[in-house]
């Protein structure tokens, strides 16, 4: 029966209703803010998600499709913003690297063993580097964290574009094994 009312709903919210569009805010409002909260560890940035994704959800309603799933839909766009927002605001691979984590267990799940803050991600992530000869700890910086191009990071350090792509091809895998040891996803780097 709810699957049927949200159908109509959907096709409401594609007419413009906004008394349906009102209706499918209540119905996932709460738990898309639980969502965000989840993996933003900020009230003030989950309501801020919710807001703007609701916000797309009415601007391209035309284009919501009731023979999907609407929660799918939701839930995708707020990720979406997630990644946007802190990408815009600290620009750093920890975050993603955190999401891809959190995107990887379950999250209805109750099992406090499944999950970490991302302070403790952050930490791990921080030990893992140090284990990085200075010169490869360099260019992964770099290129991760601040978004240089290998031809960029070859000029910046007056090396070669090859001896770039080898050193970051190390390092990518001393990472991957010392977090893969401490049971964590690490999968941005391809």
């Amino acid at each position: 029966m709810k699957e049927r009312a949200e159908k109509e709903y959907i096709e409401g919210l594609r007419q413009g209703s906004q008394q349906d569009f009102g209706m499918l805010y209540n119905m996932y409002a709460d738990h898309l803010y639980g969502f965000a909260l989840k993996l933003s560890r900020s009230s003030v940035v989950a309501e801020e998600i919710v807001q703007d994704t609701f916000l797309t959800v009415w601007q391209k309603r035309e284009l919501v499709e009731p023979t999907y799933s609407f929660k799918a839909f939701l839930f995708t766009v707020a990720k979406n913003r997630i990644l946007n927002l802190f990408r815009s605001s600290i620009r750093q691979l920890e975050f993603e690297d955190f999401v891809v984590h959190a995107n990887s267990i379950n999250l209805s799940s109750n099992s406090t063993d499944e999950k970490i803050s991302y302070d403790e991600f952050i930490e791990i992530v921080r030990v893992a580097k140090e284990v990085l000869p200075s010169r490869q700890l360099e260019i992964f910086e770099l290129s991760k964290e601040h978004d240089l191009s290998n031809k960029e990071i070859a000029e910046h350090l007056n090396i070669s574009e090859q001896t770039v792509k080898n050193q970051l091809s190390s390092a990518l895998k001393t990472l991957r094994d010392k977090l893969s040891s401490s049971q964590f996803l690490f999968v941005l780097f391809l």
